[in-house]
Protein backbone atom coordinates (compact mmCIF):
# COMPACT_ATOMS: atom_id res chain seq x y z
CA UNK A 1 0.00 0.00 0.00
CA UNK A 2 2.75 2.05 0.90
CA UNK A 3 4.64 0.77 -2.50
CA UNK A 4 1.65 2.16 -4.31
CA UNK A 5 1.06 5.82 -3.01
CA UNK A 6 4.76 6.02 -3.50
CA UNK A 7 4.57 5.26 -7.26
CA UNK A 8 1.82 7.22 -7.78
CA UNK A 9 3.06 10.41 -6.04
CA UNK A 10 6.74 10.04 -7.85
CA UNK A 11 4.52 9.83 -11.43
CA UNK A 12 2.55 12.66 -10.17
CA UNK A 13 5.53 14.79 -9.87
CA UNK A 14 7.05 13.56 -12.75
CA UNK A 15 3.99 14.44 -14.85
CA UNK A 16 3.92 18.20 -13.05
CA UNK A 17 7.93 18.91 -14.02
CA UNK A 18 6.78 17.70 -17.91
CA UNK A 19 3.72 20.01 -17.92
CA UNK A 20 5.52 22.96 -16.86
CA UNK A 21 8.44 22.36 -19.27
CA UNK A 22 5.77 22.59 -21.89
CA UNK A 23 4.00 25.60 -20.38
CA UNK A 24 7.26 26.99 -20.83
CA UNK A 25 7.65 25.95 -24.10
CA UNK A 26 4.17 27.43 -25.25
CA UNK A 27 4.95 30.83 -23.63
CA UNK A 28 5.80 33.81 -26.11
CA UNK A 29 9.36 33.74 -25.54
CA UNK A 30 11.03 37.72 -24.65
CA UNK A 31 14.66 37.93 -24.54
CA UNK A 32 16.74 38.21 -21.67
CA UNK A 33 18.23 41.11 -22.60
CA UNK A 34 16.36 43.54 -25.33
CA UNK A 35 19.37 45.37 -26.74
CA UNK A 36 18.14 48.63 -28.43
CA UNK A 37 21.64 49.02 -30.89
CA UNK A 38 20.77 52.43 -32.86
CA UNK A 39 22.94 54.17 -34.97
CA UNK A 40 23.23 57.75 -36.14
CA UNK A 41 23.08 57.63 -39.46
CA UNK A 42 22.97 61.45 -40.08
CA UNK A 43 26.63 61.65 -38.71
CA UNK A 44 27.87 58.68 -40.65
CA UNK A 45 26.97 60.10 -44.41
CA UNK A 46 28.04 63.13 -42.78
CA UNK A 47 31.45 61.52 -42.65
CA UNK A 48 30.87 59.28 -45.35
CA UNK A 49 30.73 62.35 -47.87
CA UNK A 50 33.60 64.28 -45.91
CA UNK A 51 36.03 61.43 -46.24
CA UNK A 52 34.79 60.76 -49.80
CA UNK A 53 35.67 64.50 -50.54
CA UNK A 54 38.36 64.50 -48.88
CA UNK A 55 40.04 61.73 -51.08
CA UNK A 56 38.36 62.75 -54.53
CA UNK A 57 40.44 65.90 -53.45
CA UNK A 58 43.27 63.89 -53.48
CA UNK A 59 43.10 61.87 -56.22
CA UNK A 60 42.20 65.34 -58.55
CA UNK A 61 45.36 67.03 -57.00
CA UNK A 62 47.81 63.69 -57.90
CA UNK A 63 45.65 63.93 -61.97
CA UNK A 64 46.84 67.01 -61.89
CA UNK A 65 50.73 66.46 -60.73
CA UNK A 66 50.48 63.48 -63.23
CA UNK A 67 49.62 65.78 -66.26
CA UNK A 68 52.61 67.94 -65.08
CA UNK A 69 54.87 67.60 -68.34
CA UNK A 70 58.26 67.68 -66.27
CA UNK A 71 57.34 64.09 -64.82
CA UNK A 72 58.93 61.23 -66.10
CA UNK A 73 57.11 57.98 -67.01
CA UNK A 74 58.30 55.90 -63.96
CA UNK A 75 56.71 59.25 -61.58
CA UNK A 76 53.98 59.13 -63.53
CA UNK A 77 53.15 55.61 -63.22
CA UNK A 78 53.49 55.70 -59.46
CA UNK A 79 51.41 58.67 -59.61
CA UNK A 80 48.57 56.17 -61.41
CA UNK A 81 49.11 53.89 -58.76
CA UNK A 82 48.50 56.02 -55.69
CA UNK A 83 45.43 57.73 -57.52
CA UNK A 84 44.15 54.02 -58.20
CA UNK A 85 44.35 53.04 -54.44
CA UNK A 86 43.20 56.56 -53.16
CA UNK A 87 39.84 55.41 -55.52
CA UNK A 88 39.95 52.46 -53.99
CA UNK A 89 40.23 52.83 -50.44
CA UNK A 90 37.20 55.96 -51.34
CA UNK A 91 34.93 53.20 -52.76
CA UNK A 92 35.64 50.93 -50.01
CA UNK A 93 34.94 53.14 -47.37
CA UNK A 94 31.93 54.32 -49.25
CA UNK A 95 30.72 50.84 -49.38
CA UNK A 96 31.79 49.83 -45.75
CA UNK A 97 29.70 52.72 -44.37
CA UNK A 98 26.65 51.97 -46.26
CA UNK A 99 27.29 48.33 -45.46
CA UNK A 100 27.05 49.41 -41.65
CA UNK A 101 23.60 49.81 -40.51
CA UNK A 102 22.95 46.32 -41.91
CA UNK A 103 25.67 44.49 -40.37
CA UNK A 104 24.89 46.46 -37.02
CA UNK A 105 21.26 45.17 -37.63
CA UNK A 106 22.63 41.67 -37.94
CA UNK A 107 24.50 41.53 -34.87
CA UNK A 108 21.62 42.94 -32.21
CA UNK A 109 19.55 39.75 -33.93
CA UNK A 110 22.30 37.60 -33.30
CA UNK A 111 22.36 38.61 -29.91
CA UNK A 112 19.24 38.80 -29.07
CA UNK A 113 19.03 34.84 -30.33
CA UNK A 114 22.17 33.92 -28.03
CA UNK A 115 20.36 36.21 -24.81
CA UNK A 116 16.95 33.98 -25.36
CA UNK A 117 18.88 30.64 -25.87
CA UNK A 118 20.60 31.68 -22.46
CA UNK A 119 17.32 32.60 -20.88
CA UNK A 120 15.60 29.65 -22.16
CA UNK A 121 18.40 27.44 -20.74
CA UNK A 122 18.62 29.08 -17.43
CA UNK A 123 14.81 28.73 -16.62
CA UNK A 124 14.53 25.01 -17.68
CA UNK A 125 17.59 24.19 -15.36
CA UNK A 126 15.87 26.42 -12.80
CA UNK A 127 12.50 24.12 -13.31
CA UNK A 128 14.23 21.36 -12.66
CA UNK A 129 16.07 22.53 -10.17
CA UNK A 130 13.09 23.33 -8.32
CA UNK A 131 11.33 20.41 -8.75
CA UNK A 132 14.32 17.98 -7.71
CA UNK A 133 14.12 20.27 -4.22
CA UNK A 134 10.33 19.65 -4.10
CA UNK A 135 10.11 16.10 -4.63
CA UNK A 136 13.24 15.65 -2.46
CA UNK A 137 11.26 17.90 0.33
CA UNK A 138 8.73 15.76 0.16
CA UNK A 139 9.89 12.38 0.18
CA UNK A 140 11.49 13.36 3.48
CA UNK A 141 8.51 14.35 4.88
CA UNK A 142 6.83 11.06 3.60
CA UNK A 143 10.14 9.03 5.30
CA UNK A 144 10.05 10.86 8.02
CA UNK A 145 6.49 9.98 8.46
CA UNK A 146 7.04 6.71 7.20
CA UNK A 147 9.53 6.09 9.83
CA UNK A 148 8.99 7.83 12.68
CA UNK A 149 5.53 9.30 13.09
CA UNK A 150 3.49 6.04 11.78
CA UNK A 151 5.57 4.18 14.39
CA UNK A 152 5.07 6.49 17.28
CA UNK A 153 1.70 7.07 16.44
CA UNK A 154 0.81 3.40 17.11
CA UNK A 155 2.93 3.08 20.00
CA UNK A 156 1.23 6.04 21.46
CA UNK A 157 -2.25 4.05 20.78
CA UNK A 158 -1.30 1.31 22.03
CA UNK A 159 -0.20 2.91 25.45
CA UNK A 160 -3.47 5.09 25.61
CA UNK A 161 -5.34 1.32 25.20
CA UNK A 162 -3.24 -0.25 28.15
CA UNK A 163 -3.56 2.86 30.07
CA UNK A 164 -7.32 2.71 29.45
CA UNK A 165 -7.47 -1.21 30.70
CA UNK A 166 -5.26 -0.66 33.57
CA UNK A 167 -7.50 2.10 34.39
CA UNK A 168 -11.08 0.04 33.76
CA UNK A 169 -9.19 -2.66 35.72
CA UNK A 170 -8.46 0.05 38.87
CA UNK A 171 -12.09 0.73 38.71
CA UNK A 172 -13.27 -2.17 38.70
CA UNK A 173 -10.89 -3.43 41.60
CA UNK A 174 -12.12 -0.35 43.89
CA UNK A 175 -15.93 -1.57 43.22
CA UNK A 176 -15.19 -4.82 44.03
CA UNK A 177 -13.23 -3.75 47.12
CA UNK A 178 -16.01 -1.42 47.98
CA UNK A 179 -18.46 -4.54 47.59
CA UNK A 180 -16.55 -6.61 49.60
CA UNK A 181 -16.09 -4.31 52.47
CA UNK A 182 -19.88 -3.38 52.52
CA UNK A 183 -20.77 -7.07 52.77
CA UNK A 184 -18.10 -7.56 55.35
CA UNK A 185 -19.73 -4.66 57.33
CA UNK A 186 -23.17 -6.61 57.49
CA UNK A 187 -21.74 -9.45 58.46
CA UNK A 188 -20.03 -7.78 61.11
CA UNK A 189 -23.58 -6.13 61.80
CA UNK A 190 -25.38 -9.42 62.14
CA UNK A 191 -22.72 -10.98 64.18
CA UNK A 192 -24.29 -10.96 67.92
CA UNK A 193 -21.97 -9.40 70.79
CA UNK A 194 -20.61 -12.73 72.28
CA UNK A 195 -18.37 -10.40 75.00
CA UNK A 196 -17.88 -13.00 78.07
CA UNK A 197 -19.82 -11.42 81.26
CA UNK A 198 -18.40 -11.59 84.42
CA UNK A 199 -19.61 -12.73 87.62
CA UNK A 200 -20.04 -10.52 90.66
Amino acid sequence: MRKQWLITFVLLCISSISLAAESKESEPQRPLINVDMTLDLDGMEQYAQQATQSLESISDSLKAIVDNPNLSDDQKQALDKTINSVNELTLTTSQSLRGLPNTLEQSRVAFQQTSQTLMDDVQLKLIVALSVIVIVIVLSLLAIYLLILKPMQQTLVRATGNISAMANSIQITAEALKVSTEKQQLIMDHIPDTKPQTNK
